[in-house]
C-alpha cells in the first residue's frame, strides 16, 4: 500500500514531537542529512538517531509548527517554527526558523531525505499566516517539542 505525503509528513512530525526515536527513524532513509541552524550537517541514518536519541532526551523544548508549503510531486513541505527551550542555566528562550524536509519514496514509503534549519525573522514567509495559526500533531491543536533545535 502506498502511503498519502501529507500522513507521512504528519507521522514524522508527530514521532519527533513524541521523542519516539523508533517511530522517527521508520521514517527516515539511509541516505538522511540534517543541516543544523548553525551550519553543521549531519549524514547518515545512524549519526541521525543518535543526533535525535540525544535532543529526545531533553524534556524541556516545545516547537510550533506553522505549514507554508508542501508538494506530494516534489516530496517537499516547509514549516516556520517557534521553538521554546531552556539554556544550560534554566532560563528560557525562543528560536524561529525555517523547517524545509524533503522526503523520497521508497517502495511506496515516504522517507525523510533532508532536512534542513534555516534562521529567519519573525514573521513566515509566504501567505500571510502567522506563528499562532499554527497546526499541532499529536492533540489537534499543535505539532511539537524540542531543544538543542535540530540545527543549533
Amino acid at each position: 500500500m502506498t502511503e498519502d505525503f501529507t500522513t507521512a509528513v504528519e507521522r514524522h512530525l508527530r514521532a519527533v514531537t513524541e521523542r519516539n526515536l523508533d517511530d522517527y527513524l521508520a521514517t527516515v532513509h539511509d541516505d538522511v542529512s540534517v543541516v543544523l541552524l548553525n551550519g553543521r550537517t549531519i549524514e547518515g541514518r545512524r549519526a541521525v538517531g543518535d543526533f535525535h536519541r540525544d535532543w529526545f532526551a531533553d524534556p524541556d523544548w516545545s516547537w510550533r509548527l506553522t505549514p507554508l508549503t508542501s508538494s506530494a510531486g516534489t516530496g517537499e513541505a516547509l514549516f516556520a517554527v517557534e521553538y521554546h527551550d531552556l539554556d544550560q542555566h534554566g532560563t528560557p528562550y525562543e528560536l524561529r526558523y525555517l523547517l524545509a524536509l524533503t522526503f523520497t519514496r521508497r517502495d511506496g514509503t515516504w522517507l525523510l531525505l533532508h532536512d534542513e534549519n534555516t534562521p529567519h525573522d519573525e514573521k513566515p514567509l509566504g501567505d500571510e499566516k502567522r506563528l499562532g495559526d499554527e497546526k499541532r500533531l499529536g492533540d489537534e491543536t499543535a505539532p511539537g517539542n524540542e531543544k538543542t533545535p535540530p540545527g543549533a
